[in-house]
């Protein structure tokens, strides 16, 4: 549910927080059945996409030092809702500049600025344009 509150809104997170048990799988079932772009297929390619990121997140933005999983990570959450960047400009550390990444995604006209300040590995996002 933690995950799904990155994509869902936060009524449908606390109607899922505070159902029963068995309540709780319908309106989960029922939360991806109103996004599934294709109804009459068996496959929701929205959920799938979805689990995809996550999978990605975990994979590529787990944080040793910090012990949080990928899709818990700025970049992660970032990844997970508007899926991979255009282009990302990437910067190691040098004498008094931390790492740090841009996410360019042209699509929103915007871009992410994360940057590992502490030098521990933990890119924060730090300013959005």
């Amino acid at each position: 549910m933690d995950q799904l509150a990155l994509v869902a809104h936060k009524k449908e997170i606390d109607a899922m927080r505070q159902a029963l048990e068995a309540e709780r799988q319908v309106i989960y079932d029922e939360f991806w059945l109103k996004r599934d772009p294709t109804p009459n297929t068996s496959r929701n390619e929205l959920k799938d996409e979805f689990f995809k990121r996550i999978d990605f997140s975990n994979r590529n933005f787990t944080e040793i030092a910090s012990g949080r999983s990928g899709w818990q990570t700025d970049r992660g959450k970032i990844y997970i809702v508007y899926g991979a960047p255009d282009n990302v400009d990437r910067r190691d550390s040098e004498m008094n500049l931390p790492a740090a990444e841009v996410w360019h995604y042209n699509r929103l006209n915007r871009k992410y600025f994360f940057a590992d300040r502490e030098g521990d590995g933990i890119f924060r996002l730090i300013k959005v344009e």
